[in-house]
């Protein structure tokens, strides 16, 4: 075995195959790990889409929520009018009955 790795050492076709097979190996090594920190980059982005998509439905559901209740308001606040109004009319009637019979 010691003779075989110091025959290669010795041989300076075998020398350059190996250094070659170890740069191969070094560059194979730092681009998997690129492609590593590259797809936890992706994931990051992948989490922050999700985040602001959610973000954004939310936004709209409360929009909505807003539209409703002001929606609801105004609808309370015609009624309340309208029946500030019965009671300005319901008064006024009674005022002219109490009127007619001050006459009578």
């Amino acid at each position: 075995e010691e003779d075989a790795r110091q025959a290669r050492l010795e041989d300076p076709a075998l020398r350059d195959r190996e250094e070659r097979i170890r740069d191969q190996q070094a560059e194979l090594d730092a681009a998997r790990r690129k492609a590593a920190e590259e797809e936890e980059m992706l994931r990051r982005e992948e989490a922050r889409l999700v985040a602001a998509r959610e973000q954004e439905r939310l936004r709209r559901e409360l929009a909505e929520e807003e539209e409703r209740t002001r929606r609801q308001q105004e609808g309370f606040e015609a009624k309340r009018r309208a029946l500030e109004e019965e009671r300005r009319n319901l008064e006024e009637e009674e005022d002219r009955r109490r009127q007619e019979q001050a006459l009578l």
